[in-house]
């Protein structure tokens, strides 16, 4: 194995733990936005309380970065 195949499994690596970061992270708000709250009870009818209306920001954040990733990735 040549130096460069080195370096390419080490950045693939990279990218595929940035996208399992990034997979976990939006699982993780996903279920955060499902629990019940006292504050999104309150809300105006069809909105989040300002936690939960982030997680919601933050899972199209997320996604969007996943999605960038994805595509930069040499085929």
């Amino acid at each position: 194995m040549d130096h460069e195949s080195r370096r390419v499994g080490v950045a693939d690596r990279d990218r595929f733990r940035h996208l399992q970061a990034l997979e976990d992270a939006i699982a993780y708000r996903r279920v955060r936005v499902t629990d019940p709250c006292a504050d999104c009870a309150r809300a105006p009818v069809g909105q989040r309380c300002d936690d939960h209306a982030r997680d919601l920001e933050l899972i199209a954040e997320y996604q969007q970065a996943a999605n960038a990733a994805v595509l930069a990735m040499p085929v």
